[in-house]
């Protein structure tokens, strides 16, 4: 009985596409993360890049990557405020960014994603054809009523029928393609080994040709075929009866590819082309299986063919077929005008067919001319390796193309065109002056989405949005603008030429004369390669593959300048995962909880809550504002708002003996002191908020009875009493809201004031009608729309100004969210707006709300970091809104849960915790010292200085995300207590030279290959997590790369028996496949040395203690018993070492395994041990010290390939669960007194959850909190953490009996309210796949009791937040529980990770 829970959803890209989306005259970018699918707009933005004044050398240090500046100060005061200011110069650039719109995570895993142009859609825009794994399909839409993603069918072709083939394989075993015809007349998706699915779609003028049609062919084919049994009921017109077109598809059939040719025995790829009045697709394919070694017999044996079709008749007509192909291409790619034809891309060639079969062909490295007779031209001096590359179209025109290698290298395609018609092509290099290094890893797909920008999705390092241009546009348009005589140009106008040059006609760039250059350096366009430069203008982060993790700490609390605020600040553990491949490999640092830098702290026990003020000074006589010529007039230095720091710090106090007062104090440059020669009144109680007026020129303050209004300097300028002059009464203020020139008053007689501030400074009452008076409020907030997001929408004719909105945000008591506008405007819950040509244009009828989803699950008041008196105080501290944080515009939520509400274009809103104990109040914190920071006060009554960290990322995945580059790929890595190091294993990429003193092969002295094959060449470093540096490096062997990486606790005294945390590395040596695999064991010491100068992080070094050099690969490493023994799987064979004084390790007991042993865990404390193998299953195993042996308790009944595994205790029983290559996780026990287990022989069977990501790690969770008796058994159960190659982050949590029973009724009702989007099916993307499922049908291997109980999903219990009031109850209801109980469940289920 377990739950899992998705902590971070993928974030590796797998597919991407552009089209107008969500308008017809939107840009929008789908972006696919194997099951979250997301959807993007662009917005241009200028940009600012700093460039130093002073010396670099000197200053460099003092700057990172988000711009703000590390201070190092030698006492609290000068910490406060800085008054040194490095000057820098700023060059501005315009630059494309990624704007979420919605994201959704899908029941399924998406495999392609294409644009289909339909008839009519309800946004106007295009829809969108998604496939998903096996064989479905799903056509959606953008729904600008409900702001969301809407289904319009789903088409599915897993009947049984189709797959009658015993000797078939399964279709998750197939690769399958998706191709749209580019006018949108047909899709085809090919599927199993040769099975073609045609979905047409009903485009303009198809009533010309269906007129005549029996509509009876639709209902009974002739062939198998599959109606969309799922597919939304058709709209209705206003009388009622059906649209003239019922659905923008017509019925799909199925047929073998075999029926277009016998020869399509094999089909490799397929893809619809360009410039056809039919749909015509061409199809890649072989005759028989192409094979390396059957070169000699099966030498050019791929074919590429070409099919138009005809949707009434269903039939296909050949068109040309080009035979004679090399065997290593492996897809075909439609080229659209002036090119035409498509592109078949090999591992060694490029290829390009027209449309009358015409063919061209490039070698790219020497294998081409040795694996293939195809006449190609020669540039095999280039050395690329194809292999999983991808290109894309940069511009219309002039039909180049980008090639990205699978190194991330660039290349540029170009096309020679003799009229219609290609005379050839050529391949170069991006050089690195034309920054063809920007990426630094394999790209998984590319999409051009205008206006020279591309997005380049990765699985492997970061997706980017590049821009390109071309020095020679950028010459010539700086010297006509400027005449050659300055060498600053404005990049808008660069950029706008070059769009010119992109989307004109041919007429304006003339193809220049063949002979200018040489043929090889010209493009089609006539434009010389060298001239494309790139840079990358946004990225969205990638955690993948986490091929390893390991927990670790901190060396020592982020605090600047104070080391007695280590008590203070709780550091909790890091969990540290391996990210990229090759060049873009790393590590990535991963907190659960927001960790400030402390720039200073005092205590304040009296302190209930802070303000710090930014106001402007009082006029002085005699200055006169300044005029620029262009601007308004303005007043600089300390008169002016937007340069100056926060000058007033007020604070809220309460004590016994006083009561409550407020006290003001002035930031200074020596910190900050009381201020006494002002008219601020401390003994006018307490605060309940502070904000400014009037541009910066008014500070008021709001008290329980009153709201005062002071200048700059506090001088008294106003006082408005709260007393009711027709009643008498006397109402008490109990928050209050902020939005120049408004502020907006919540009492505690449940009514509202809005006072705004005049031209004169003070503060009058706005009349608010009887809306306000009608209802009774307990809450509110005002935004001032600075930035136009709710401006009203203007005509074409209309040329005046957008005028601003300032909206006010009311809670009633019955919970009903109340939006009033300045021009009298009621609206409804979250923001967004329609807009139709025949709507009224008021902000009333186009702006609409809908509910989001719940962000943060609080712990309850009174918890752990609580302090007892103080949970009223915490319930009703109000939310805070920053406005600039470290570049973050944020809101504060305070209480017993600190967090911040974060979010940035790219991301939806993501709640952090923030580390340390409540807090009872915080403001923004602005000064020399803590540039854009904050000040908070916790329930101890220590008052806190603190800003961000440098370097980390919070919104894309919703923990404290930091990223070290290492340049080499991480295998594994480790975590060494005691140094507080890590150990990691890495890899770089190396040409593989043949051993020349082989005796059996002489001839591989005489090898004179040049482009050779390559490797991986390991190493290890120990890394320093101060400053995430590398501290020490060992290189392994020539051709050796480490597996596997553990830090035990090993014997290393055979007389004392005394033991010592020691990093243990396991490796694999391998040669060729002639010769043996080897492996090795090195154990390593880290040692304490001389630092090097100006480097304190280098104090620690590996000292090798033993190598052990063994027969096979060593793949996994453990711990086990209880006397510092080591556990190595090498090869088939596991043994139990043990290590000697002399470097050596003696084998003390082993067992015979099966194949490849990928898990060898053993709990702590026990001889109890998990052996899992690659192809075998998984194997529990006992082990014993007297005698030494190794005895086998149970084994799996199935074969499983285990790929991960860990031990799972709860309740007194021992589950073990493992994740196999197809996905799954398996659910086994070991219970020997259950009947099936025949004695404990068998591991129980008990069930399986398909999780939809390739699994790369499960590790159990160290429960390092202290208990106490207060804490529930879930408090302190155990879980397993679950990462994944596509980088999501998942645990699977144990449930007691009444917790499934609960939650597992709430899933069962809640699939059946929710709306669950492409219309895929939860409980089916959860059910096994592969293997596991054929073993769930037959019976095989699956012991479940109780009716099969299955692991509960939490991505669809999550849910139960997006419904409202009435139908959570209802779904509660239908489970059969209460509300309070299906929070404490979900709180349970949520993954806090107290120890993250």
């Amino acid at each position: 009985m377990q739950c899992f829970t998705e902590l971070i959803p993928p974030t590796a890209v797998t597919d991407a596409l552009c089209l107008p989306f969500t308008s017809a005259t939107a840009n929008n970018l789908i972006v696919v993360k194997t099951s979250l699918l997301q959807i993007f707009s662009f917005k241009t933005v200028s940009t600012e890049r700093a460039t130093d004044l002073n010396d670099n050398s000197q200053h460099g240090d003092q700057y990172h990557a988000g711009g703000r500046r590390e201070l190092n100060t030698e006492s609290l005061e000068h910490s406060f405020l800085g008054a040194d200011v490095i000057l820098q110069r700023t060059e501005r650039s315009q630059s494309t960014k990624l704007v979420l719109e919605a994201e959704y995570p899908l029941s399924g895993i998406v495999t392609a994603i294409a644009r289909v142009r339909i008839l009519e859609s309800k946004s106007g825009g295009e829809a969108v054809l998604i496939a998903f794994k096996d064989a479905k399909l799903s056509l959606v839409e953008w729904d600008p009523e409900c702001h969301g993603m809407s289904t319009i069918s789903i088409h599915y072709y897993e009947r049984e029928d189709l797959q009658r083939n015993p000797f078939a394989p399964d279709l998750s075993q197939d690769v399958n393609v998706l191709t749209v015809d580019p006018s949108s007349r047909c899709a085809a998706l090919k599927f199993g080994a040769r099975h073609l699915a045609i979905l047409p779609f009903r485009q303009a003028g198809d009533d010309l040709v269906m007129e005549d049609y029996d509509d009876s062919a639709d209902r009974e084919p002739e062939v198998n075929g599959n109606k969309s049994e799922n597919a939304f009921q058709p709209p209705k017109k206003a009388n009622g009866e059906p649209g003239s077109h019922q659905t923008p598809y017509m019925s799909s059939f199925v047929l073998p590819i075999t029926v277009l040719d016998s020869t399509l025995i094999h089909p490799i790829h397929l893809s619809f082309l360009y410039e056809y009045r039919e749909p015509t697709f061409g199809v890649l394919s072989a005759p028989h299986t192409t094979s390396t070694s059957l070169l000699h017999e099966r030498r050019d044996a791929l074919c590429y063919s070409v099919f138009t079709l005809d949707l009434e008749q269903r039939a296909s007509t050949a068109i040309l077929s080009v035979a004679g192909l090399p065997y290593d291409l492996y897809r075909a790619i439609a080229l659209p005008s002036p090119v035409g034809g498509a592109l078949l891309i090999g591992g060694n060639e490029l290829v390009h067919v027209d449309q009358a079969g015409k063919t061209s062909a490039v070698a790219v490295n020497t294998f081409a001319r040795e694996c293939s007779s195809f006449t190609m031209m020669d540039q095999s001096g280039l050395g690329m390796r194809l292999e999983g590359c991808e290109v894309e179209l940069l511009g219309k025109d002039s039909g180049d193309m980008l090639l990205i290698l699978n190194t991330g290298e660039l290349a540029i395609v170009a096309f020679r065109l003799d009229g219609r018609s290609v005379s050839g092509f050529s391949v170069r290099r991006v050089g690195r002056d034309g920054d063809g290094s920007v990426l630094k890893g394999s790209s998984s797909c590319a999409v051009n989405i205008g206006r020279g920008k591309l997005f380049v999705g990765s699985e492997d390092t970061d997706s980017v949005v590049l821009s390109w241009i071309r020095k020679g546009i950028q010459a010539s348009k700086q010297a006509s603008i400027l005449g050659l005589e300055s060498d600053i140009y404005d990049e808008q106008d660069e950029m706008e030429d070059l769009d010119d040059d992109l989307y004109s006609g041919a007429d304006s760039h003339p193809q220049q004369p063949s002979n200018s250059l040489p043929s090889a350096e010209r493009s089609s366009n006539g434009t010389d390669l060298e001239d494309y430069t790139f840079r990358v203008d946004d990225s969205l982060i990638n955690l993948a593959p986490m091929a390893d993790l390991a927990f670790g700490k901190e060396p020592s609390p982020r605090v600047e300048g104070n080391t007695q605020l280590e008590s203070f600040l709780p550091t909790n553990l890091d969990l540290v995962t391996s990210r990229g491949h090759q060049r873009s490999g790393g590590l990535t640092v991963l907190t659960k909880k927001l960790e400030p830098v402390v720039i200073g702290s005092f205590d304040f026990p009296e302190a209930q809550d802070v303000w710090s003020v930014r106001a402007k000074r009082p006029t002085a006589k005699g200055i006169l504002p300044q005029s620029n010529g262009k601007d308004k007039p303005s007043i600089e230095g300390d008169y002016s708002l937007s340069n100056e720091y926060d000058r007033i710090m007020v604070v809220s106090k309460s004590s016994v003996e006083r009561g409550e007062e407020s006290a003001v104090y002035a930031l200074t440059p020596t910190g900050f002191e009381e201020m006494k020669d002002t008219e601020f009144d401390p003994s006018a109680g307490g605060t309940v908020d502070v904000g400014t007026l009037g541009d910066g020129m008014r500070v008021v303050q709001v008290l329980k009875s009153e709201v005062r209004s002071y200048d700059g300097d506090l001088g008294l300028a106003q006082i408005y009493p709260m007393t009711d002059e027709a009643s008498g009464a006397e109402p008490k203020i109990i928050s209050a809201s902020f939005a120049d020139p408004y502020v907006l008053l919540v009492r505690d007689d449940r009514t509202i004031l809005i006072l705004v501030c005049d031209e004169s400074g003070d503060l009058e009452e706005v009349e608010s009608g009887s809306v306000f008076s009608s209802k009774e409020w307990i809450s509110g907030s005002l935004y001032a729309d600075s930035e136009d997001v709710f401006a009203l929408p203007r005509t074409n004719a209309s040329s005046d100004p957008v005028k601003k909105i300032t909206l006010g945000f009311l809670l009633t008591v019955d919970g009903g969210l109340e939006i009033r506008g300045t021009q009298g405007d009621l609206t409804l819950y979250k923001p967004f707006q329609t807009f139709t040509p025949e709507q009224d244009r008021s902000i009333s009828a186009t702006l609409q709300f809908i509910k989001s989803s719940n962000l943060y699950l609080p712990e309850p008041d009174g918890g752990p970091k609580s302090v007892s008196g103080m949970e009223d105080h915490l319930s009703l501290s109000p939310m805070r809104r920053l406005a600039d944080v470290c570049g973050y515009s944020t809101v504060f939520v305070p209480g017993s849960s600190p967090c911040f509400i974060l979010k940035t274009a790219s991301t939806i809103p993501k709640a952090i915790g923030l580390q340390g104990e409540a807090v009872k109040g915080m403001s923004g914190f602005h000064t020399g010292g803590c540039e854009k920071g904050w000040v908070h006060i916790d329930v101890k009554g220590l008052v806190r200085v603190s800003r961000l960290p440098d370097g980390v990322r919070y919104t894309e995945t919703g923990w404290s995300t930091k990223t070290v580059d290492l340049g080499e790929e991480v295998q594994a890595l480790a975590y060494h207590e005691p140094t507080a190091t890590y150990a990691v294993a890495t890899s770089t990429i190396v040409d593989f030279d043949l051993p020349k003193e082989d005796d059996y092969h002489k001839e591989w002295a005489k090898e004179n290959t040049s482009f050779k094959p390559q490797v991986e060449q390991g190493s290890v470093k120990l890394i320093n997590p101060s400053t995430w540096s590398v501290v020490d490096t060992y290189a392994l062997q020539p051709y050796e790369v480490a597996l596997c990486v553990e830090t035990l606790s090993l014997e290393t005294s055979e007389l004392t028996h005394a033991r010592s945390p020691l990093i243990a590395v396991g490796t694999c040596h391998t040669l060729v496949t002639d010769l043996p695999c080897r492996g090795c064991i090195y154990v390593f010491e880290i040692i304490t040395v001389v630092p090097e100068p100006g480097r304190p992080e280098t104090d620690r070094k590996l000292k090798l203690v033993a190598k052990e050099d063994v027969k096979g690969a060593v793949t996994a490493l453990s711990e086990i018993g209880s006397q510092g023994f080591l556990l190595a799987a090498q090869g088939q064979k596991c043994m139990v070492r043990g290590l000697k004084e002399d470097g050596t390790l003696l084998p003390v007991a082993f067992m015979d395994v099966m194949c490849h042993v990928s898990v060898a865990k053993a709990l702590p404390g026990t001889g109890m041990t998990l052996l899992a193998d690659a192809v075998k299953g998984a194997w529990f195993v006992g082990y014993t010290e007297e005698p030494y042996k190794m005895v086998l308790f149970g084994k799996s009944t199935s074969e499983l390939e285990v790929l991960a595994g860990d031990f799972l205790p709860h309740d007194r029983q021992l589950y073990i669960v493992v994740a196999d290559a197809d996905c799954n996780l398996h659910i086994l026990q070991y219970d020997p007194e259950h009947p099936k287990s025949l004695n404990g022989n068998r591991l129980l069977h008990r069930t399986v959850f398909h999780t939809g990501q390739f699994p790369s790690t499960l590790t159990r969770i160290p429960n390092d909190a202290p208990a106490s008796s207060s804490d529930s058994p879930a408090a302190q159960q155990q879980a397993l953490l679950h990462t994944s190659t596509t980088g999501a982050l998942s645990v699977l949590t144990p449930l007691s009996e009444p917790q499934y029973r609960r939650l597992s009724s709430l899933q069962s009702a809640l699939a059946n309210l929710l709306d669950h989007p492409c219309g895929l099916n939860p409980r089916s993307f959860r059910a096994p796949s592969g293997a596991a499922a054929i073993n769930t049908l037959t019976g095989y291997g699956s012991d479940g009791l109780g009716g099969g109980r299955g692991v509960l999903d939490a991505g669809v219990l999550s849910r139960w937040w997006e419904l409202g009031t009435g139908r959570r109850a209802e779904a509660a209801a239908r489970a059969g529980v209460r509300g309070e109980e299906v929070l404490a469940d979900l709180e349970a289920v949520s993954g806090k990770l107290n120890m993250l």
